[in-house]
Order: structure tokens, then C-alpha cells, then sequence
């Protein structure tokens, strides 16, 4: 017999669950909403990612298969939890949750569904895919969450402006927490820094952002058993959280961020490489680790040899194919 989501919700937030019983209740999960949707994957559209001047939203196939990073999804729902109950300590209820990015399972938000009541949580669920908002609304439904959701909304998260049409009347201050996940590591391809930027700036200062905040170093790293791992860090390539997106909206193709290093003074070892890791807090003590997920999988740049004594200027720039791009220097250097 199947678990039920309150059964696969009680493994998750058990903090004395193992990871073989997380990965268990995850997988029953997975075949929960597979069951529950009315998508055929094996459709080729269902492949195909949306490209727009600001980056990729990944295909549906793609954005269901996110659910099988096991330790993402975990850190992801456990963290919004505990975003929701410090609101709710606060006084606020029901917290008003934005979730930008749905893909087709809205897999961040059933399990907190099962835990909090309508009268504490209301969310508004964002997807541009239309196939995927179509079962997400589905899935809301065959579950019995309809009093939970307050919209399940076709549109745009670069640029779409709330509150939403059909969602109660009411000011901005009302959203209370914003939920996207909707990048890769080295924050490359994807919308994330734009989606947040944008939604972030519509919300009151107080609203509280998840992921919390994502960290980009510059690193040395070498290949080990097949895998990229850091051997030190060089120095913060950018530090990614509500302050950073409020600071820097609005966040557009016309935007950048630039950032210098000197590696004259960075000594390294042969076989060595320049790269990019990414850690992430979801929410306070709830971080993904490097290569604890495939969000935190070092990105190798170039060999260190081939950058030694350089002067390197990075910029992560909003186009097409969103992220870091770096070039050698002359002349007057801005050191960090």
C-alpha cells in the first residue's frame, strides 16, 4: 500500500528521518503526483525549454525530474517551514506564500500544504508554462488544497506585477514570503536572479525571500574521483539574497554585476582549475552544501595555469544565457 502525503509529509520534517527513509518517502511522493497528473512525458513538447531574452524556463519533462535531487527538495521544503512558522510566530495569519516557477508538480509546496491550515497559509502559484500550470491547478484539486491556493497563474515571473488578478483585494504588504527555485548551479542559464528581483520589489521589505540567500565564490578546484571539488577559496564572486535584489532592481538585460580578481597572488598547484561554487542557504540552518545537490556542483572556468599572473574581471550579465562571464585586464586594476 502507498504512503499517503501526510505519511511522506511526516518523514520529511522528522529531523530524525534518515536519508534512506527521505529518499524512500521522496520517490513515493514522485509516483504520488505522477498518479495524480494528466501529463503524457513521453510528449516531445514536454522536452523542449522556453527561451526568453532573460534566460531559460526549463521544459516540463526537465522541471519534474528536479524532484529526484533528493537533498534540494528536502533543504527546499524544510526550510520554507521553517520561513512559514516564524511568520506565523509573528503574528501573521495566514501567511501569504508567492511560489514563482511551479514547473508541472508545484513540488515545494504539497508537503507544506499538509502541515498548516487555510487559515494559515495561503499561496499564489506562478508558472509560465501553460501545460504545467494546468496541472498544477489539477493536482491542487485531486489533492483537496483548493482553499489553500489562492491562483494558479499563466505568466510570466521576469516580469508579471501583483497582486495577481483574482487573488483577494489587498495591499503588497500582504505577501509574506517569496519561494522560487529556478536555477542551476553558478546561477547559469536560468531566471532566478530576475524572477526574485522582480517579485522582491512588489513585496514589503519584511517579506522574507527563499532561497535566504545563494553564495558564488571563485575558487581553485581539482577533479577527484570523477568530480570537481574546491581546494580554497579565492574570494566572493557574488552574494545573491533580498538586500543584494532590492539594492540592484531593477534587474534587466541592461544590468550587470562586476566583480575583480588578481590571481598574481593566488598560488596553486598543477592540474588545478579556476572555477565557480555555489552554497546555498534555504533558510537559516537548512543549506545545501557544495556537491551536496546538483545547484552546488563546482563550475570549472579554465586551467589556473592558463589565468597565472592574470588580472581577471567577471561579470554576471542577464541575456539569453544568463551568467558569469570574465576577461583578462590591463593596465589599472581595482583590487578586492
Amino acid at each position: 500500500m502507498r504512503p499517503s502525503l501526510s505519511e511522506i509529509s511526516s518523514v520529511l520534517f522528522n529531523p530524525q528521518s534518515s536519508l534512506d527513509e527521505v529518499q524512500s518517502a521522496l520517490n513515493a511522493y514522485k509516483t504520488c503526483l505522477l498518479n495524480a497528473s494528466r501529463i503524457d512525458f513521453s510528449e516531445r513538447e514536454h522536452q523542449q525549454h522556453l527561451q526568453l531574452n532573460t534566460g531559460i524556463a526549463i521544459g516540463l519533462n526537465w522541471a519534474a525530474s528536479c524532484l529526484d535531487d533528493h537533498i534540494r527538495t528536502l533543504k527546499f521544503i524544510r526550510g520554507t517551514k521553517n520561513a512559514i512558522n516564524q511568520k506565523l510566530e509573528e503574528g501573521i495569519q495566514p501567511v501569504r506564500l508567492v511560489y514563482a516557477g511551479t514547473g508541472p508538480f508545484a513540488t515545494l509546496i504539497f508537503p507544506l500544504l499538509d502541515q498548516f491550515s487555510s487559515e494559515e497559509l495561503q499561496v499564489t502559484l506562478i508558472e509560465i508554462n501553460p501545460n504545467s500550470a494546468k496541472n498544477v491547478k489539477h493536482l491542487v484539486e485531486s489533492l483537496g488544497f483548493e482553499r489553500h491556493v489562492e491562483g494558479v497563474f499563466v505568466a510570466d515571473a521576469t516580469s508579471v506585477l501583483l497582486p495577481l488578478p483574482n487573488t483577494r483585494k489587498s495591499k503588497k504588504t500582504n505577501y509574506d514570503i517569496l519561494l522560487s527555485e529556478t536555477m542551476q548551479h553558478a546561477l547559469q542559464a536560468e531566471l532566478q536572479v530576475v524572477i526574485c528581483a522582480n517579485l522582491l520589489s512588489q513585496m514589503p521589505t519584511e517579506a522574507l525571500l527563499i532561497p535566504q540567500s545563494i553564495d558564488l565564490d571563485l575558487i581553485r578546484m581539482q577533479l577527484e574521483a570523477g568530480n570537481f571539488r574546491s581546494v580554497e577559496r579565492i574570494g566572493e564572486l557574488m552574494w545573491v539574497d533580498a538586500d543584494f535584489l532590492r539594492r540592484e532592481f531593477p534587474v534587466d538585460t541592461s544590468w550587470q554585476f562586476k566583480k575583480q580578481f588578481d590571481l598574481s597572488k593566488v598560488s596553486f598547484e598543477p592540474e588545478e582549475f579556476l572555477g565557480i561554487s555555489t552554497s546555498i542557504r534555504v533558510f537559516e540552518d537548512e543549506i545545501i552544501h557544495e556537491n551536496e545537490s546538483g545547484l552546488t556542483v563546482p563550475k570549472m572556468l579554465i586551467s589556473m595555469e592558463d589565468v597565472q599572473e592574470e588580472k581577471l574581471e567577471f561579470t554576471y550579465k542577464i541575456d539569453p544565457d544568463p551568467g558569469f562571464v570574465y576577461k583578462k585586464l590591463e593596465g589599472s586594476f581595482e583590487s578586492n
